[in-house]
C-alpha cells in the first residue's frame, strides 16, 4: 500500500489553500528588510588641493511591497579608497529618500581619489554602498611673482 503520495497531496493542498476551504492560495507575507540604493555626488570635481569638497549621499529605499514610504535614517560613512574620511547623519528626507552631506578640505593633489558612500542600514532597511566616484584634485596655481 502506497500512502505517501496521498499524504503529500493532502499536505500540499492544505498549505496552498489553508484549512478554511478557500479556493485560492493564501498569501503569506513575511516582514523583511527592504533594499536600498546609495548614490554619491561630489562637488566640485575636479577640485583644488585645500579647497572644500562636498560629498553628498542620497539613500533611497526600494521595492517596498506595501507601497508605503520608508524614509532611510541613520548615518552614511564616506571613504577615500579604504580610508574613512568621516560619517554624517542622514537629514530627514521625504518619502523614501534621505541625504547625508560631508565636507572635507584635506584631499591632496596628485593622488587618485576613489570616493564611496556606505549607508549602514537599519533594522528595516538594508545597508548599501555607492559606486565609486573618481575625484581629481589639482595642485593650487602658483602664486604670482612680481618682477
Amino acid at each position: 500500500m502506497r500512502v505517501v503520495p496521498s499524504i503529500l497531496a493532502f499536505a500540499s493542498a492544505f498549505f496552498l489553500f489553508g484549512c478554511g476551504g478557500s479556493s485560492s492560495p493564501s498569501t503569506i507575507t513575511t516582514p523583511g528588510i527592504l533594499p536600498t540604493t546609495t548614490v554619491l555626488t561630489v562637488a566640485p570635481n575636479p577640485a583644488i588641493a585645500g579647497a572644500t569638497v562636498s560629498l553628498s549621499a542620497t539613500v533611497t529605499s526600494t521595492n517596498n511591497p506595501a507601497n508605503t514610504s520608508e524614509t532611510p535614517t541613520g548615518s552614511v560613512s564616506f571613504y577615500d579608497g579604504t580610508t574613512l574620511l568621516g560619517t554624517a547623519a542622514l537629514a530627514s528626507g521625504s518619502g523614501d529618500t534621505a541625504t547625508a552631506v560631508y565636507t572635507t578640505s584635506t584631499l591632496v593633489a596628485s593622488v587618485s581619489h576613489s570616493l564611496t558612500a556606505n549607508y549602514a542600514g537599519t533594522a528595516d532597511l538594508a545597508a548599501s554602498t555607492s559606486t565609486a566616484v573618481l575625484l581629481v584634485v589639482n595642485a593650487p596655481a602658483p602664486a604670482p611673482t612680481s618682477t
